[in-house]
């Protein structure tokens, strides 16, 4: 049978953030609970992962911020044991933590196999202005996406909106998914509570107790086999939409600049 392979996939490592975006996609400010995996809950995640998945192309760690987490070297070396099974590693970051010198000879070591990508605000131009330094003191290759001033990446952010239904009908749910710049890209995959979810808003929607098991993977669960989870998630792949679109704004794939909002906005 065919192989599961997916464009990318993030492991949610902590849901601690120092900043407090107004429109933050998986909506870190309003979150009730914390989430700050210890290294054995990563591992655990990767290998329930890489038996229902044969291949990333971007295996990522978010947040939150990741910079946050003690263990990010540590977890660096863990990610690495799996490397037959994705193309690179990638960190998201705002650009705004200093990274330890720990991470610096972590980062340099995998510097073949890894990328960070910088979302730089404004908020702190002297510690981003850092970060890059020490970034191409060791050789490690970084992007940075510009979300302040008048020439945002992309015009800026989307607001997802509250986790509350719309109503919508099959059909429009159905334009929704296929106009969703996350669905075009084949899934922002994402790791959260031992389940495997398309995207952060059917993370978020899980949080709040709308729960839809069509939506998600339970890597977790004993009573399914892993020829049953693959299956599954090849049935969610094949999705026209799913039930969390009713919960979004369902505009984030638009290219209405009036629909996009300042990126990092603080609350």
């Amino acid at each position: 049978m065919d192989q599961i392979i997916l464009p990318r996939l993030s492991i949610e490592i902590t849901t601690r953030c120092n900043l407090k975006c107004k429109y933050c996609a998986v909506g870190i400010p309003t979150q009730k609970e914390v989430i700050h995996l210890d290294v054995a809950t990563v591992r655990l995640y990767l290998q329930k992962v890489f038996e229902v998945v044969d291949y990333v192309e971007s295996l990522e760690f978010t947040g939150g911020e990741p910079l946050l987490h003690e263990s990010l070297p540590e977890m660096i070396h863990t990610y690495m044991d799996f490397k037959p099974h994705f193309g690179r590693f990638l960190i998201v970051t705002n650009g705004t933590v200093k990274p330890t010198d720990s991470l610096l000879t972590v980062l340099e070591q995998y510097k073949a196999s890894g990328i960070i990508h910088i979302s730089d605000y404004g908020l702190a131009p002297a510690r981003t202005k850092d970060l890059i330094y020490n970034l191409e003191q060791i050789g490690f290759p970084y992007r940075v996406d510009k979300y302040w001033g008048d020439d945002q990446y992309q015009g800026g952010w989307v607001d997802p909106g509250a986790v509350a239904p719309h109503g919508r009908t099959q059909e429009q749910l159905t334009n929704i998914f296929a106009n969703c710049g996350l669905s075009a890209n084949g899934g922002c995959w994402r790791t959260h509570k031992g389940q495997l979810h398309f995207c952060a808003r059917s993370c978020r929607c899980a949080d709040e107790g709308f729960v839809f098991p069509g939506d998600f993977i339970d890597l977790l669960d004993p009573a399914s086999s892993i020829e049953e989870k693959r299956a599954q998630l090849r049935a969610l792949r094949q999705k026209q939409y799913l039930k969390a679109c009713d919960y979004c704004n369902g505009t984030m794939g638009t290219k209405d600049s009036s629909k996009r909002v300042p990126a990092g906005e603080q609350l």
